[in-house]
């Protein structure tokens, strides 16, 4: 058993010297990983969003309606909407919700351009935004038409919390953990090496251990 310990030891202790100074050579890339750790983290702790219904109205009849997903970088969404008409076939409406595609939409009973165009914003908590846009006679006489409505939906993004905005800030001083970590991955080796405080060594280099692994597999 002594013999597996010392062999276990010195083995542990060299792979420990040998990888802290290959990190420790660029730890800008180990500082890349770590900031993989609190992408993950800061998402995985971040306060779930809401989703919204988009409706589109022309001449108050809603003609197309979708949900979308919202993300706490939203604060200014682009409704685009645009209708091309066939005095024979129809229409084809489509629209575009933030420059994601939403649904498109062919009515044969429409065959010129509506008067007004109505979009609604609805969230789960029943939030309404509402915006109009009127056409003119010139843009009825034509047989496309094109909008882009701007819906500011700040109010109804929830804040992330936290341990978001926690793990966030530490992304800022990532290149820093990596030096410590890498450092203290060496010191660890030689310690373990020298058999210098073995007992302090040997629980602090397991939970470094777990800690890593428990990382690696939960990211």
């Amino acid at each position: 058993m002594k013999l597996f310990f010392n062999v276990t030891k010195l083995l542990t202790g060299a792979l420990f010297v040998f990888s802290g100074l290959v990190k420790l050579n660029d730890p800008s890339g180990f500082s890349i990983k770590l900031n993989e750790y609190f992408d993950v983290f800061a998402e995985d702790v971040a306060q779930r969003q809401d989703s919204v219904e988009i409706k589109v109205q022309f001449d108050f009849e809603t003609r197309l309606q979708q949900k979308f997903i919202l993300y706490p970088s939203d604060h200014i969404k682009k409704l685009q909407v645009e209708i091309k008409t066939d005095s024979l076939q129809g229409s084809d409406i489509d629209f575009k919700w933030g420059g994601m595609e939403g649904r498109s939409a062919h009515f044969e009973n429409i065959t010129a351009l509506p008067t007004q165009i109505h979009a609604f914003v609805i969230s789960l908590n029943d939030s309404i935004l509402e915006k109009s846009v009127a056409l003119d006679s010139t843009q009825q006489s034509s047989m496309e038409f094109q909008t882009t409505i701007d819906f500011d939906i700040k109010n109804l993004i929830k804040s992330p919390g936290f341990l978001t905005t926690f793990f966030k800030t530490c992304k800022l001083y990532s290149l820093y953990f990596s030096i410590f970590f890498c450092g203290l991955e060496v010191i660890l080796g030689l310690a373990l090496l020298l058999g210098y405080e073995i007992r302090i060594t040997v629980i602090t280099t397991a939970l470094l251990i777990v800690f890593f692994t428990f990382l690696t597999g939960y990211s």
